[in-house]
């Protein structure tokens, strides 16, 4: 190492310690010229809080198959196997494996399993109502015919957690014989109540596969096969939204608007009382770092494996209309002590600079359609702002 490489990182070395001692500089460099604020709101600069309903559409590359009941929601799962070998004939039934991602209150299900008729459903678009984007099946939640039914207590999983039943043979070898009849299966039950089950899908490497058995030339074969389309659909309609309860979900798809006013005029005691003195010095300052605070209400929210996080938008009109958000943003969500703390500083910055209007605030959860997770909030929103502003 030269003489001028130690003298640099001498140099960094005590720039470092001035920063630790000088706690009015941001930036860490005596005699700045910068001061550090923090202003603290409580509920009252916000003139609205509530929440806000998207439409219930295909979460398109969901990592996720989701089967069973969340709050009166039912959910299948549907599968398309079409890779299959030709001109060869099934000697035992074809055995589907799936493995399972995570559960929420696992029991014993009683499982049906059926072929699907008339559609090919395709995996970025199907719905409950749909089986693309725009052509509806003829019965809500899939059409199908000869549902074979079984049981599979999911609270006994072995440690590999693979989900492995039957299909008869005689249902895949129609799609051997005649790849045309092959729309593919259903997977449901009817009578599960407050339990899911959360597998793997075809965009993750442990996508489901169908192991074959057939014999060529004298020869019995074992084969498997990766699934070619696989997505999962459910029956909520969102019809019980109520814009006063707070929650950001992805089954229903809900976010949340704020609306508040950080103006200077409206807020000229809280502002002077930390060294900020007229609208203009409010705008020339600096947003450090801004937060919203809101209490989660732990007993009605459920988190699985996918966290929810959070876009922040300012809309670009009122009133609100998520189709024009101008999206800043994903943060980093953090939840201590039971509340929730957003980042929300460029929205901040933007809006005290007076470089976008304040239209207000939406949270929107990235996720949204994807499985059941759902954070349910108290009405008790805080903001917080660091600001750094010259000194006089």
């Amino acid at each position: 190492m030269n003489i001028v490489s130690k003298t640099l990182i001498a140099i960094f070395i005590l720039l470092l310690i001035a920063n630790c001692s000088n706690k009015s500089s941001p930036f860490g460099f005596p005699g700045s010229k910068l001061e550090n604020l923090h202003v603290m709101f409580d509920g009252s600069v916000f003139q609205q809080v509530e929440a806000s309903q998207n439409l219930t559409q295909a979460f398109p590359l969901n990592t996720k198959l989701v089967l069973g009941n969340y709050k009166n929601t039912d959910a299948r799962i549907l599968l398309r196997f079409m890779n299959l070998p030709a001109d060869v004939t099934l000697s035992v039934d074809p055995t589907i494996s799936i493995a399972i991602n995570n559960d929420y209150n696992p029991k014993e299900y009683n499982l049906k399993i059926a072929p699907l008729i008339n559609f090919s459903f395709q995996q970025h678009q199907a719905t409950w109502e749909h089986y693309d984007e725009t052509n509806t099946w003829e019965n809500p939640g899939g059409d199908f015919t000869h549902a074979k039914s079984f049981t599979y207590n999911f609270a006994d999983m072995d440690s590999l957690k693979i989900f492995d039943f039957t299909i008869d043979k005689e249902i895949v070898q129609k799609w051997i014989d005649d790849s045309k009849e092959n729309f593919g299966l259903i997977l449901f039950t009817d009578d599960v109540t407050d339990s899911f089950i959360e597998f793997h899908s075809s965009e993750t490497i442990y996508r489901p596969i169908i192991e074959l058995t057939f014999f060529r030339n004298d020869e019995e074969i074992v084969e498997t096969r990766e699934v070619n389309h696989d997505t999962f659909i459910h029956n909520n309609q969102d019809t019980d939204f109520n814009k006063d309860v707070l929650n950001l979900s992805n089954i229903p798809p809900r976010s949340i608007y704020t609306k508040f006013d950080v103006s200077f005029n409206k807020n000229i005691k809280v502002y002077e009382e930390i060294g900020i003195n007229n609208e203009n010095e409010l705008r020339r300052s600096n947003v450090n770092q801004a937060y919203l605070y809101i209490p989660v209400d732990i007993e009605n929210s459920l988190i699985t494996n996918t966290r929810i996080n959070i876009l922040s938008g300012i809309p670009y009109e009122i009133p609100p209309d998520r189709s024009s958000v101008w999206v800043y943003n994903t943060t980093v969500d953090t939840l201590r002590n039971n509340e929730m703390r957003i980042n929300v500083t460029e929205a901040l910055q933007r809006i005290i600079s007076e470089d976008k209007p304040n239209n207000g605030l939406f949270l929107i959860n990235n996720f949204e359609n994807m499985d059941f997770s759902n954070i349910s909030f108290k009405n008790d929103v805080r903001l917080s702002i660091y600001l750094s502003k010259l000194k006089n």
